[in-house]
């Protein structure tokens, strides 16, 4: 059972209600009676008790729903804001990628020139090198 779920059994056990709405048991050809067929006549102050009470229950209940439904915007709402930055954080991601990539580029071609200037100097002459010096 979820957390809800024990929160609104316990409201319920708690006013003596219970989720399941069986009519009480009978043996058979008996009618079916209700509480309030059962208690007795003359004493209209346990129906009222009782009306108080479910108009209590009722209210507590509402109470129960108007936080949950309040709790649920909230979650909602957590969920977009980070939904929303992991997608720029995705992006920034894919932009870094793309960066670095462009850097290894251009390092491998600075490491091909600098190797490409060193054997051409490995291949001067010492008169070339002193004739470039000047």
């Amino acid at each position: 059972m979820t957390p809800i779920g024990v929160q609104v059994q316990a409201l319920l056990n708690s006013t003596g209600l219970s989720q399941e709405t069986k009519p009480p048991s009978t043996k058979e050809g008996e009618p079916a009676t209700t509480r309030a067929e059962q208690a007795p006549v003359g004493h209209p102050v346990a129906g009222d008790q009782m009306s108080n009470n479910l108009v209590s229950d009722n209210e507590k209940l509402k109470a129960l729903v108007n936080s949950l439904e309040k709790k649920i915007e909230e979650t909602s709402r957590l969920s977009e804001e980070r939904l929303k930055q992991a997608t720029v954080a995705e992006s920034k991601i894919i932009e870094l990628k793309s960066t670095m990539q462009r850097l290894d580029e251009k390092l491998s071609d600075i490491q091909t020139e600098d190797r490409v200037l060193r054997q051409n100097s490995l291949r001067m002459s010492p008169s070339q090198m002193t004739s470039l010096n000047i």
